[in-house]
């Protein structure tokens, strides 16, 4: 049975609250260690935590020991159990300026315990390590900015206990190298979070034997990624059930968050018996954005200059990939609502290079162009939402009736690009759909709208794979003879352009020719 804890957003409430203990977050009027204190209390409330802890007077500030928050975990069907973090000590110390200094010893225990209904519970032991970490509270209790910075921030895995055994897996570290940022907090009906950090490197290392508690094999992983720079915050509404994540988008919760790196490289490689496989992959340089607030959720990767190895047991032969640039983004609705919203997708895939080997296996006789392939796709619509995406009440609900989460009302591609064996095809497109009209073409939404196409080099491809016998000849010449008829040529034979467009009444034509559709 899957661990309740991966049914539910209870692991992203903890990270946050993770982050702001270990790299405490958010300076100007005086500032007390006891107001700070106060501070951090009142913020992790409001994540639905219940926070305990001893805080003692000390060389005129305070230390905080004993550090725990405890989080329900709930679903529509009733309590799935809690977790808890338990954190080493924290010292908060007064200082002549009126700034609060602190700091956390050089090695500190964290501990995550998860504590499912039905299940066995499972605790995972952590250290958090850094010789010079220092952060400098500034400010007031209700508008406060910190400044902090180490040589390194590290978390280092020490046991992991489940189904009642304890094991202690082998090395699993991260480090964050060249730490220096700045966070601002800002307290009136909510709490508004602002965090720039930069780092000279992030690193992390995995070794571990028997990954498989009923196997022998290896699994092995190391990773860098270089001068990073990230900007990110959000607003937490005061009074906001945060374990009811709908409810508390409606009520204003919103995050954010841009990450920049310079280069990055990952390794890993696994072995059990004859089995084995590894991976390589580097880069130079790419970003990570995410948002999410009532507007919706929108989420854009991408990676420049991108090299990849592949080998195994289970693979016939190792293999190189090499990209210009991978990407991905989305941008999608997460509140239901009666006016229309946006939502898009892009995907790149811009300059891979397949191996020879591969090439050699599609294409022997090399006949077809090797040239790098590119996938471009930028889709665009409008739509209507009719539930709330991360109330999991409504999504349970809509998920037993069977029913669609919303409708789309408008697409637009805004770009299509294919390029691959010496032929490209390109297209843009605008349709309109009407949800309240049957489609003339069958039991759907009616459809209809233009598209300009572009094809270059299409009608040598398709001779060249009837020629290689990977289609067949009466199939490659149809191909021609319907790209040739409707087709308008543009600069030679082979280079031809097409408007489509299919009319609100079913009437389908390519550059002004009437296509039957029945």
């Amino acid at each position: 049975m899957t661990n309740p804890i991966f049914k539910t957003g209870g692991l992203t409430r903890p990270l946050v609250a993770a982050v702001f203990f270990a790299l405490p977050a958010p300076a100007f009027a005086d500032l007390t260690s006891q107001e700070l204190w106060s501070q951090w209390q009142e913020y992790m409330q409001s994540f639905g935590y219940d926070v305990a802890a001893q805080a003692t007077p000390a060389d005129g500030g305070l230390t905080v020991t004993g550090l725990s928050m405890s989080l329900p975990m709930n679903s529509p069907e009733g309590s799935l159990g809690t977790m808890k973090m338990t954190f080493g000590e924290v010292r908060l110390t007064d200082q002549a300026d009126g700034t609060v200094l602190v700091t956390v010893p050089e090695s500190t225990p964290l501990t995550v315990d998860v504590d499912p209904v039905d299940e066995d519970p499972v605790k995972i032991v952590m250290n958090h390590v850094s010789p010079d970490f220092r952060a400098v509270a500034s400010g007031t209790a209700t508008d406060t900015h910190y400044d902090y910075s180490a040589s390194i921030v590290s978390l280092v895995l020490q046991s992991v206990m489940s189904e009642g055994k304890t094991v202690e897996p082998g090395t699993v570290r991260i480090n964050l190298n060249g730490l220096a940022g700045t966070s601002d907090m800002n307290i009136g009906d909510a709490f508004v979070v602002q965090q720039d950090l930069t780092a000279a490197s992030l690193d992390y290392a995995v070794d571990i034997t028997n990954p498989d508690p009923n196997g022998t094999g290896t699994f092995k992983m190391n990773g860098e990624v270089r001068d990073l720079a990230s900007s990110g915050g959000g607003t937490i509404p005061k009074g906001a059930d945060m374990t009811r994540m709908g409810d508390a988008m409606r009520a204003g919760y919103a995050v954010h968050a841009a990450v920049t790196y310079a280069a990055g490289m990952m390794q890993l490689a696994f072995e059990e018996g004859a089995e084995n496989f590894a991976y390589a992959s580097s880069s130079e340089g790419g970003r990570f954005d995410v948002s999410l607030a009532p507007e919706g959720l929108k989420y854009d990767v991408s990676s420049r200059t991108v090299k990849m190895h592949v080998e195994g047991s289970e693979i016939p032969f190792p293999a190189d990939f090499t990209a210009e640039e991978i990407g991905l983004g989305i941008n999608l609705p997460v509140m239901a609502s009666d006016d229309q919203q946006d939502f898009g997708a892009v995907l790149t895939l811009a300059g891979v290079t397949l191996p020879d080997p591969v090439w050699g296996m599609a294409d022997p006789g090399g006949a077809l162009s090797h040239d790098p392939l590119t996938v471009r796709l930028d889709l665009a619509g409008k739509g209507r939402l009719m539930v709330d995406l991360l109330d999991e009440e409504q999504m349970t609900q809509l998920g037993a009736s069977g029913g669609m989460p919303g409708m789309v009302e408008s697409l637009t591609l805004n770009q299509l690009q294919l390029k691959a064996a010496g032929a490209e095809v390109s297209a843009t497109a605008d349709l309109t759909v009407d949800n309240q009209a049957m489609s003339p073409m069958g039991p759907f939404p009616n459809v209809f709208g233009t598209a300009d196409i572009r094809m270059t080099n299409v009608l040598a491809l398709a001779r060249t794979l009837s020629q290689m016998g990977l289609i067949p000849q009466g199939q490659a010449m149809m191909i021609a003879g319907m790209l040739q008829q409707l087709g308008e040529p543009v600069s030679g034979p082979d280079d031809l352009k097409a408007l489509v467009e299919l009319s609100q009444q079913g009437a389908l034509t390519v550059n002004g020719n009437p296509i039957p559709l029945q």
